[in-house]
């Protein structure tokens, strides 16, 4: 079975989202390695979304519009109750690393019934990615809460 539209639409506006919390984050950061951190991992959740956009415009014949209006399903439920500009940054990062393993539990259940070859490609490469995110948030949430090398 291919990935299904539903499935795309959710995936890639989490991607957007992520995006631009990471984004949000850096831009909060004075201390240059955790704003860079931030920064990469925005650009890494960027070539999520292009590649998933680009798996919907393959499967639909469309291109993809981002709908603001669209709430991401409860697989990304953290980001109803986040409100970046108001929270601390272990907050941050741990509602952050809430969605890097809700999008890992998402893109690993879509996996199982995947048939297609560049659906499991696709989604191998998007579970290794927030696996690697998954590591940089804890690393970061310990060093926060440990150093505070944020210099907050």
């Amino acid at each position: 079975m291919a990935v299904g539209e539903e499935f795309l639409l959710k995936a890639i506006h989490g991607e957007i989202i992520a995006r631009d919390a990471y984004r949000s984050i850096a831009q909060k950061i004075a201390v240059r390695d955790g704003k860079q951190v931030m920064l990469a991992m925005s650009v890494e959740e960027d070539k999520h979304r292009e590649a998933l956009s680009d798996r919907y415009q393959l499967l639909t014949g469309k291109g993809f519009v981002f709908d603001p209006n669209l709430q991401p399903g409860s697989d990304f439920g953290f980001l109803e109750k986040s409100t970046f500009s108001r929270t601390d940054a272990v907050e941050a990062l741990s509602l952050c690393l809430g969605a890097e393993i809700d999008a890992i539990n998402y893109y690993s259940g879509e996996l199982v019934d995947a048939t297609e070859t560049e659906d499991i490609k696709m989604l191998k490469t998007l579970v290794k990615f927030e696996k690697r995110h998954k590591k940089k948030l804890e690393k970061e949430i310990k060093r926060l809460k440990e150093t505070n090398h944020w210099k907050l």
